[in-house]
């Protein structure tokens, strides 16, 4: 979803900036490419890169972190713990939206947060990977 929102720039915005640019466009075509370019930002990037991306990623970890909690207890915590961050962070692309939305700016902590959740989780892997590959061979 992230990445169908990021999509808009290279397929999409290019051509309305053309279109925008032309020496031969009218008020009228500029202003129609900024509405449209408006709309498109506010659907592809807002809503689906922004709003719907979180919320899979949030849903994802949700489900992987709890598969996690039988082996690894406190590594399911921690991606657990990011949840609320993701949450939290809806706010600011919903008021784009809603005006009046209370903003808390958490996006860029629940980011931070769940990439040193994945590290723990790689570091975690590769020492088990060693360990097993040590007893197999000592």
């Amino acid at each position: 979803a992230m990445a169908t929102g990021l999509l808009r720039w290279v397929v999409v915005v290019p051509v309305l900036a053309a279109q925008h640019q032309a020496p031969e466009a009218s008020e009228a075509t500029r202003a129609a490419a900024e509405m449209a370019y408006r709309a498109l930002h506010q659907f592809a990037g807002v809503g689906i890169g922004e709003t719907l991306g979180p919320i899979l990623l949030a849903a994802w970890t949700w489900g992987f972190a709890r598969g996690l909690r039988p082996a690894h207890p406190w590594l399911s915590m921690a991606g657990l713990a990011t949840l609320p961050l993701w949450l939290a962070g809806l706010s600011e692309p919903l008021a784009t939206g809603w005006p009046g939305l209370p903003v808390i700016e958490a996006a860029p902590i629940a980011v931070m947060a769940w990439e040193a959740w994945l590290v723990c989780l790689g570091v975690v892997w590769i020492a088990g990977a060693l360990r097993l590959r040590g007893a197999r061979s000592g």
